[in-house]
C-alpha cells in the first residue's frame, strides 16, 4: 500500500463516522415547523382581521392560537388597545340556527386589549358566525366574525 492510500484510509476511518455523527445530530435537533391546529387548516374562507365593530367604537381581530384557544384583538377606533373590558362571545351558524351553537367557557384578559378565548370548537363544516359583544369605558358595541370550515 502506498502512503498516499494509508493517510486516506485513516482519514476515512476516523473522519467518516465524525461527519456522520454530525449530520445525525444535526438532523435530529433541527428545529421542526410548528404544527398547525386542525381547525386552521378547516378555514376555507374567513376575515378575521381588523373588523369594526357595529358603531365604529372598537375594531378587533382574532388569531387563532391552538386547535381550541383564540386570541381576540380589541382596539379602539383610533387604534389604542382596550385593556379590561368585559368581552362575550357566541358562535352560531346562521344555515343551522336551531342545531350549532358554541360558546366559549371563558374570557380572559392577557394584557394590552388582547383576551384569550377557550375552549372555542366547531362540531361541524359550514359558515360560522362569531358574535362578539365589548364593553369597557361604559361604552357597549358588538361586532362579527364570519368563519366558512370545511
Amino acid at each position: 500500500m502506498s502512503t498516499i492510500t494509508k493517510h486516506v484510509r485513516v482519514a476515512c476511518t476516523m473522519w467518516i463516522p465524525l461527519a456522520v455523527l454530525a449530520l445525525t445530530l444535526t438532523a435530529t435537533t433541527w428545529p421542526r415547523p410548528r404544527p398547525r391546529a386542525a381547525s386552521l387548516e378547516r378555514i376555507v374562507a374567513a376575515r378575521l382581521t381588523d373588523i369594526p365593530s357595529h358603531n365604529r367604537v372598537y375594531r378587533a381581530s382574532l388569531d387563532l392560537t391552538n386547535d381550541f384557544v383564540w386570541t381576540l384583538r380589541v382596539r379602539s377606533a383610533s387604534g389604542v388597545p382596550v385593556p379590561n373590558a368585559s368581552v362575550s362571545m357566541e358562535a352560531w351558524m346562521p344555515d343551522q340556527e336551531r342545531v350549532a351553537h358554541a360558546t366559549p367557557a371563558s374570557i380572559q384578559s392577557v394584557g394590552a386589549g388582547s383576551y384569550r378565548i377557550s375552549p372555542l370548537t366547531f362540531d361541524r363544516s359550514g359558515w360560522w358566525n362569531l358574535k362578539v359583544q365589548v364593553t369597557a369605558g361604559g361604552r357597549t358595541d358588538s361586532l362579527a366574525f364570519n368563519v366558512i370550515l370545511r
